[in-house]
């Protein structure tokens, strides 16, 4: 709420979540489905070769820039060492959203409702915070939590700081909700995850970002959502309607092959 955020306070924090993930995950191999297995590999490596090359054209391959602060890698662009540096974090984020997703599936792969109650509850409840913070930004002090360039601008940013994941993040949980929502039989959770997702429109609204814009047009296409689990947990009744259709698809295959 107060002072000034550093870019090398992500370091403590990314730091934190790799320990918590790395005991099990170095006993294990990779847990992700097959076939999500070669592509989120080949990009974890592409990640780990190319970030240094960016990083050293920030720096025109001169690593004597590294202490030189008073210059600016590009027109708009910050000092050579500021930027190589988040090149650097940037490369972290994405390794450890890679690592963490295939945890998700080590450390749950037969407990989908325990991630439901666990994993997606808690993001739910960090997003709606942030989308608490944006909407207020929208309507009431837009300069609240979200003073400097986006501030300036009448863009949204809630807790984030940036509006352009903040818009994003909004608008790939919304969908997110309503999936979650749909896999119990529960009609409040329903009627609670539809109210979120107007308010993560509500959210990319105030971000005013195109990227934001494009990823909610593509998420509100997803037909049906995809759990961790196959088949179903069986806590997740089917629905009438499936299976009155799944007997009519039987007979109708019963009778075309006698």
């Amino acid at each position: 709420m107060h002072g000034k955020l550093l870019l090398y306070y992500g370091t403590i924090w990314a730091a934190a979540f790799l320990g918590a993930m790395a005991p099990r995950s170095l006993r294990s191999a990779w847990a992700v489905p097959r076939r999500w297995k070669a592509p989120l590999i080949l990009w974890a490596v592409t990640i780990a070769v190319t970030w240094p090359i960016v990083a050293l054209r920030e720096l025109d391959f001169t690593p004597a820039l590294l202490n030189i602060t008073h210059l600016a890698s590009s027109m708009v662009g910050g000092p050579p060492p500021l930027a190589a540096s988040w090149v650097a974090d940037v490369a972290v984020t994405l390794g450890l959203g890679i690592l963490w997703f295939d945890w998700l599936f080590l450390a749950f792969a037969r407990d989908e409702p325990g991630f439901r109650r666990r994993v997606i509850a808690a993001l739910a409840g960090s997003w709606a915070i942030a989308t608490a913070a944006g909407i207020y930004q929208l309507f009431g002090d837009m300069f609240f939590l979200n003073r400097g360039l986006f501030g300036a601008l009448g863009r949204a940013s809630g807790t984030m700081i940036d509006a352009n994941p903040f818009g994003v993040i909004a608008a790939a949980w919304g969908p997110a909700l309503v999936a979650a929502a749909w896999l119990t039989r529960s009609r409040s959770l329903r009627a609670l995850a539809l109210c979120g997702l107007a308010a993560s429109w509500l959210r990319l609204w105030a971000s005013a970002a195109r990227t934001a814009f494009g990823t909610g047009v593509h998420r509100v296409r997803v037909p049906r959502p995809c759990g961790l689990v196959h088949p179903a947990p069986a806590d997740v009744a089917p629905h009438p309607r499936d299976a009155r259709r799944r007997r009519r698809r039987r007979r109708g295959l019963a009778s075309r092959w006698p």
